[in-house]
């Protein structure tokens, strides 16, 4: 009743939800990195899909700076 755009409107629910649980159980730091990651695409596209530009180049700026940090996490810490 409150969603009137199905999977779209579902979308700030889902990285709402997935930033919450990843901050309660993440504990090492490139798992910290990956939630912000997958958090910041799922803004993007969202941003997106709803023609909102402004915020989707933003967020795409973002994420490929996380995705950068994140692999480089990875490989210093094996």
């Amino acid at each position: 009743m409150v969603n009137n755009r199905g999977f779209l409107g579902l979308l700030p629910l889902i990285a709402t939800v997935e930033l919450t649980l990843a901050n309660y159980y993440a504990r090492r730091v490139v798992f910290i990195k990956a939630s912000l990651w997958i958090n910041t695409v799922i803004w993007m596209i969202y941003s997106y899909l709803i023609f909102d530009f402004a915020a989707g180049i933003m967020q795409t700026v973002i994420s490929v700076l996380g995705l950068i940090s994140l692999l480089q996490c990875i490989r210093n810490n094996g």
